[in-house]
């Protein structure tokens, strides 16, 4: 199934001597893809290909959430694999990254054989992409992030009947929102929180003035 990979030559993206080899790992939201390679005269040579899935819980958001299994699948490819190799290519999206030095035993050629084979046995993904629990989720989630952030700003207009004092009423917590939204941004971000807190003031109530100067 894989065996043409194996007289790919990619030898004008070489970014490596002649000799080196180099383990490639994709960490995604429900596999890791493991790629092992070496750099020969010819350009990029494949010695060995490997995926296992992950658990639903251990990608979340393109995060890291439980590094457990992660590290455990990670293994588990590099000893069925056979991998020899000692340098490691990969990136891993957000701000959590997780780094381990891995001793990588030798492949012999019955073991790339065997690889093979499990490549070959494994099932093909489904033609029609189906919704299952956690797109249901992320689309609650989103719905209840957009609902409660405009939500505040609508109260004053379900409480007071003169439309002027509750437009105000509504900018003031908008302000204030925006302050909160800053001041979090800031602590995640590592930056000062109070200082963002008012700059997003400050460019909140620049916007309502310009709202009040056209008419709003």
């Amino acid at each position: 199934m894989f065996s043409f990979l194996k007289n790919v030559n990619l030898g004008f993206l070489n970014p490596l001597g002649a000799g080196d080899d180099y383990v490639a790992l994709d960490i995604g939201s429900s596999s890791i893809k493991l790629v092992e390679t070496v750099v020969d005269k010819n350009g990029y040579r494949v010695l060995s290909l490997g995926i296992l899935p992950l658990p639903e819980y251990a990608i979340q958001n393109n995060m890291v959430v439980d590094s457990k299994p992660v590290v455990e699948i990670i293994r588990k490819l590099i000893h069925e694999n056979g991998v020899k190799s000692k340098q490691v290519i990969s990136a891993v999206p957000g701000r959590a990254v997780i780094m381990k030095k891995v001793q990588m035993p030798k492949q012999e050629p019955a073991e790339l054989e065997a690889m093979r084979l499990r490549l070959q046995q494994l099932p093909e993904p489904p033609e029609r992409a189906r919704w299952g629990k956690n797109d249901w989720l992320g689309a609650l989630g989103v719905f209840l992030l957009v609902f409660l952030a405009t939500f505040p700003v609508v109260i004053p207009f379900i409480f007071m009947q003169d439309a002027m004092p509750a437009l105000r009423m509504s900018n003031a917590i908008a302000i204030v929102l925006l302050f909160l939204a800053g001041y979090a941004f800031g602590r995640m971000t590592g930056r000062r929180p109070w200082m963002v807190g008012v700059s997003m003031v400050v460019l909140g109530s620049a916007l309502v003035a310009m709202t009040m100067a056209l008419g709003g």
